[in-house]
């Protein structure tokens, strides 16, 4: 799973979002060049949150262009990064790790370990989509380390949903379930309900693959809910189109056309292609119903 950086409380983006365009207006009538970058890379990561990612691609290379401009490389760095998960986001796999290696080349340069461990867990999820496990494995060891020595729960929690994520593809259910319940306990100790239901979408995944679908459905219900409340539009996509497998499993291919329904149109919001994540999760639940609907056919 990938993590981006939530800097304000689930529920209050909006909020947040005309805080940062009061302050844009000012700054930029004072001339404060630096203070507008800050700014507009707040704002990219607003929009980017809200699922808005065109919007959050402009915001992000206008405050890099600043940054450059005032030589604070140590943010160009951070917004590097994010411009990269944008990219990763969209499905364009080449740039965003193009995006990745340069963010990455800048946070040990200035010496920015937590942007460093950030960018390389981020990384390691571009590797799984590519199916690159064991690289992605090796990123995920590195970008532990430096959360753990930084002292970044939020950050360490995310990075143990992700290696919970690349055991259960090892066939590890135990061990994987294992991850998914201390990323869990961290993210409720910090409040990152955002990512809390992320993880429980994940967890539930988990558990259908190992036909424990009451307990599955309870988490993706919970999961489901949490998503809905914080609007993370993304994960929600993938925890549909995970929920929608378990349906098409179950014989109910009506419910999982529904979620299929609501996840198409939530790659459409996103500008999230059939090469990005969502995507090609988009895709597998439609080849199942597909397969679905034939078996019935032929009965």
């Amino acid at each position: 799973m990938e993590s981006r950086r939530l800097l304000v409380g689930p529920g209050r983006l909006e909020e947040a979002r005309e805080h940062f365009e009061q302050a844009l207006a000012i700054y930029r009538e004072v001339g404060n060049r630096h203070a507008e970058g800050v700014v507009l890379g707040n704002l990219g990561t607003m929009h980017h949150l809200q699922g808005r990612l065109t919007d959050a691609l402009a915001f992000d290379e206008r405050a890099v262009a600043i940054y450059r401009e005032c030589g604070d490389r140590r943010n160009e760095g951070i917004v590097l990064g994010n411009l990269g998960l944008l990219r990763m986001d969209q499905g364009r796999a080449q740039e965003a790790r193009e995006l990745f290696e340069r963010a990455l080349a800048t946070n040990r340069e200035v010496g920015d370990r937590s942007s460093e461990g950030h960018v390389l867990g981020n990384l390691a999820h571009l590797h799984v989509g590519e199916g690159r496990v064991e690289g992605a494995w090796e990123l995920n060891e590195q970008a532990l380390a430096i959360h753990r020595e930084v002292g970044n729960r939020r950050f360490e929690g995310i990075v143990l949903a992700a290696r919970g994520g690349l055991l259960a593809r090892r066939g590890r259910t135990d061990n994987a379930r294992e991850h998914f319940e201390r990323s869990l306990l961290i993210l409720r100790e910090v409040r990152d309900r955002q990512q809390e239901g992320a993880v429980l979408g994940l967890l539930a995944d988990l558990c259908a693959q190992t036909s424990a679908m009451p307990e599955a459905r309870a988490h993706f219900a919970a999961g489901e809910r949490l998503l809905r409340e914080v609007g993370d539009k993304l994960e929600l996509g993938m925890l549909l189109c995970a929920r929608g497998l378990l349906e098409a499993s179950s014989d109910d291919s009506a419910t999982g056309r529904a979620l299929l329904e609501e996840a198409e149109n939530l790659a459409a919001e996103l500008g999230a292609g059939p090469e990005s994540e969502l995507g090609r999760a988009i895709s597998k639940l439609s080849e199942r119903l597909a397969a679905s609907a034939s078996a019935l056919h032929r009965r």
